[in-house]
């Protein structure tokens, strides 16, 4: 009777542990799933687990059959380590890696970036409880994720660091995906179209906002942050009589773009009528600050194509005139454009220590290599070269012969804090759809810019 008791016990003891090693968390397939457990009230979700999601999901690929694949070591990056499953939280079938300790200290692995660390626009300071989970594993060539699960430490210190369950979440690589649409660029316009996807009641004044707040790069991640309404404060339109770009005033838009031939277009919208009748007139200046041309403007939308070299630092600034005489004279200042900048350098797969820039100076496609200063040009790329392209669509031996240039060839140019960088000058004026190439050793492409727009 006592041995069939015991038997009974030993049962019930080990259904008992399977039951919790077998727990299934809430799965979230969207940012409107991640949205909802951010808006609860009781026992809310770090908001500090935004930018950490943000992380991982612009660091992984996912194919076709939704697996996931890191871009990074998860057992030693981003402050990961080992996760033993103490508490009994996620089945035991598995290897589990967590990330997001902000006070590790670091050796040479990718460390959690400063975005993370100390995230401009959240409404809570950072308590270092988030954390991500990774379910891996490896088959000798790459790691894969099989399993993502936000969760959180508890807020009680007397609970030490064990992992809230009722906190804890299944990332689907639906999720990941979608937060992949927030990556990192500079180009506005893209961040505009996924405002209007997301979040049409956010302005052009908001959206300049965060731009300002965590600059053009970085800004899909605010964008996001003030989608899921845990933003520190409403952000309000800018009161002051210069607003320093033109989309605070609702939908109106003045840009210096990319024109024909190299030379420099100044594109305007919406521009308000009233200003025109009041006489309005857009002027373009260098990056010296030095007046090139201007526009008297007739109607509210346009474009103007000027004679001027296309440079960055370009912008164009809205003014009232006066006119006396033979000679204009500007008297007030409405609203400046964003200065132009050729696209942001791209990384050279398989070496950090490098990047390509297709850049434009005077008018002309240009090759621009940032290089570690602490490693030798010619000792890393002998043999490589860049190279100028048409379209994205050509093949990567279809290019303008007279448009590349040996790396090793390339003239040094100004220094750009720890890079040192190569500069080369083609002799093919800018035009949309250019797109430079990077290579090494014949047609081993390791690198192509975002095509010119």
């Amino acid at each position: 009777m006592k041995r069939s008791r015991a038997i009974l016990v030993w049962l019930l003891t080990l259904a008992a542990l399977s039951c919790v090693s077998a727990k299934t968390f809430l799965k979230l397939n969207s940012t409107q799933d991640l949205k909802r457990i951010y808006a609860e009230k009781e026992n809310p979700v770090s908001a500090h687990s935004l930018p950490l999601l943000h992380l991982l999901a612009n660091h992984v690929s996912i194919d076709n059959n939704t697996h996931v694949y890191p871009d990074f070591d998860p057992t030693t990056d981003y402050g990961s380590d080992p996760y033993e499953n103490p508490e009994n939280l996620l089945d035991r079938d598995c290897k589990y890696y967590t990330l997001g300790n902000v006070n590790k200290k670091f050796n040479d692995s990718k460390t959690i970036p400063p975005y993370v660390r100390h995230p401009k626009g959240l409404n809570m300071p950072n308590m270092n409880r988030a954390r991500i989970l990774l379910c891996l594993s490896y088959n000798g060539k790459r790691w894969r994720i099989h399993q993502v699960y936000l969760t959180q430490h508890y807020e009680s210190r007397s609970q030490g660091t064990a992992h809230d369950p009722a906190r804890t979440f299944e990332i689907s690589p639906e999720l990941l995906r979608e937060l992949q649409e927030f990556s990192f660029n500079d180009d506005v316009a893209a961040l505009q179209r996924l405002r209007d996807q997301y979040n049409q009641n956010i302005d052009n004044s908001q959206l300049n906002s965060i731009i300002n707040t965590w600059g053009r790069e970085q800004a899909p991640l605010g964008l996001l942050i003030l989608h899921m309404n845990l933003s520190r404060k409403r952000m309000k339109r800018c009161g002051g009589p210069i607003p320093s770009q033109c989309e605070e005033f609702d939908q109106m838009h003045v840009a210096v773009v990319s024109g024909s031939n190299g030379y420099a277009t100044i594109v305007w919208r919406d521009v308000y009528q009233s200003w025109i009748d009041k006489q309005a007139a857009i002027l373009l200046f260098n990056s010296n600050d030095i007046l090139q041309t201007y526009i008297v403007l007739e109607s509210s939308s346009g474009s103007y194509e000027t004679s001027v070299s296309l440079n960055d630092g370009l912008q164009a600034r809205l003014k009232n005139y006066g006119d006396f005489g033979l000679r204009l004279s500007f008297i007030g200042e409405y609203c400046r454009s964003p200065e132009f900048q050729s696209p942001k350098p791209v990384p050279i797969r398989g070496y950090d220590i490098a990047k390509l820039q297709l850049f434009v100076r005077n008018g002309y496609s240009c090759f621009r290599l940032y290089f570690e200063k602490d490693y030798t040009l010619d000792r890393w790329f002998p043999d490589a070269w860049v190279a100028l392209y048409e379209s994205y669509r050509e093949s990567t031996d279809n290019y303008n012969s007279g448009q590349w240039q040996w790396v090793t060839y390339f003239a040094e140019g100004p220094d750009s804090g720890k890079y040192k960088t190569y500069e080369y000058c083609t002799g093919t004026a800018v035009d949309k759809g250019l797109q430079a190439r990077f290579m090494i050793r014949d047609y081993q492409e390791r690198a192509r810019t975002p095509i010119w727009v």
